[in-house]
């Protein structure tokens, strides 16, 4: 599926196209992006030759870390921004890695039914409108072999009134319509809608702008 923005109201990650070169140093503090990935994949528990999609992947920094530590794990990502994709082909070229990278829609992912073993995704859902998290959800589950799991690191719901006001920054720049069910810590009743069992929150990391929950669920066999 090309990416065709102007069939869609495409906003940038952070929202404005003139801050894309700066995305990974500004992640780097206000959500604690190094120790957020790390538990991620250390929750993935990826095997070696596990075919794995990034779905929202940016500039594919969660796919290069994957791959220094599982080099065998077979490895996609898609985004719908061009310009973070072709910031992570560049840095996958200057590390000597391969990966697919595909500029595509999340709710219309390009893979056929049970492509791969596990599916990532971190800091992408809560760009997205309600709706648009349930379709996403839906083609997730679709892409999973049956027994495949997908995690996912977003926000959730803060844990004191400082998470909660530190928040608001993120609602200002991203959106508050997009940004209402994970204030309120639904992102795994989504999940869970979308025909995922054994949904659970595996961890919860306080960050400067608020709480960054992991989120774990698999697709029946």
């Amino acid at each position: 599926m090309n990416n065709d923005s102007s069939r869609r109201n495409f906003v940038s990650a952070l929202r404005f196209r003139f801050l894309t070169p700066w995305y990974d140093r500004l992640v780097a503090w206000t959500v604690r992006d190094a120790a957020m990935k790390t538990s991620l994949l250390m929750h993935a528990r990826v095997a070696p030759g596990e075919r794995v999609l990034d779905v929202g992947c940016g500039t594919g920094t969660l796919l290069l870390q994957l791959a220094s530590h599982v080099p065998e794990a077979r490895l996609a990502g898609v985004d719908a921004d061009s310009e973070m994709l072709r910031q992570a082909e560049a840095k996958a070229a200057a590390a000597g890695i391969v990966m697919d990278l595909t500029p595509a829609w999340a709710d219309a992912l390009p893979f056929r039914d049970g492509t791969f073993d596990l599916v990532l995704s971190s800091l992408f859902f809560h760009h997205l409108q309600p709706a648009d998290k349930e379709q996403s959800l839906r083609e997730i589950w679709r892409v999973l072999r049956p027994g495949g799991r997908v995690l996912i690191a977003d926000f959730g719901r803060p844990a004191s009134w400082l998470g909660r006001g530190s928040f608001q920054l993120i609602r200002l720049l991203d959106g508050y319509s997009n940004t209402r069910d994970h204030a309120e810590g639904r992102l795994p009743e989504f999940i869970a809608g979308a025909g995922f069992v054994d949904v659970s929150t595996l961890e919860n990391l306080d960050v400067p702008v608020g709480r960054i929950g992991l989120y774990r669920g698999t697709r029946p066999q």
